[in-house]
């Protein structure tokens, strides 16, 4: 799903488009989380890392693709059907965060909000050809 959010006049991430994974709250924007029972929800409020961003100056520009309820690793399950890999398609894109590894790979966003709790942001980036940052744990 496109959108246009923009974020502060200035900031580290001024001039910076965001995709942001389906299981992370964007106020006024549909959220599924890959499955269909979330169909017609839209979320009160931004996510702390939304927030973030768009405090740094980001734009969010869409949503991506993720695997039902974040479940699986084959970038296939998902609600919206699979995640291609952006080399071959047909084949998987990796995890969870597959849809935020494409949208990097076509440039359709400078870079992608996932989550990763084994593997799901490290996994699709390395089978899409990049690097996917985990952050640590406080």
């Amino acid at each position: 799903m496109k959108t246009g959010i923009k974020g502060a006049a200035s900031g580290p991430l001024a001039g910076r488009t965001i995709a942001v994974k389906d299981r992370i709250t964007v106020a006024g924007i549909p959220m599924m989380n890959g499955s269909g029972l979330l169909d017609g929800f839209v979320a009160p409020a931004d996510a702390t890392d939304v927030h973030r961003v768009l405090e740094a100056g980001g734009e969010i520009v869409g949503r991506t693709n993720c695997e039902y309820f974040c479940l699986s690793g084959g970038s296939h399950s998902g609600r919206h059907g699979p995640t291609h890999n952006p080399h071959r398609r047909g084949y998987s894109a990796g995890g969870s965060s597959s849809g935020s590894a494409v949208v990097v790979v076509t440039g359709e966003a400078d870079m992608a909000l996932g989550a990763d709790q084994a593997g799901s942001i490290r996994v699709p980036a390395s089978f899409c050809g990049r690097r996917g940052l985990r952050p640590g744990r406080r």
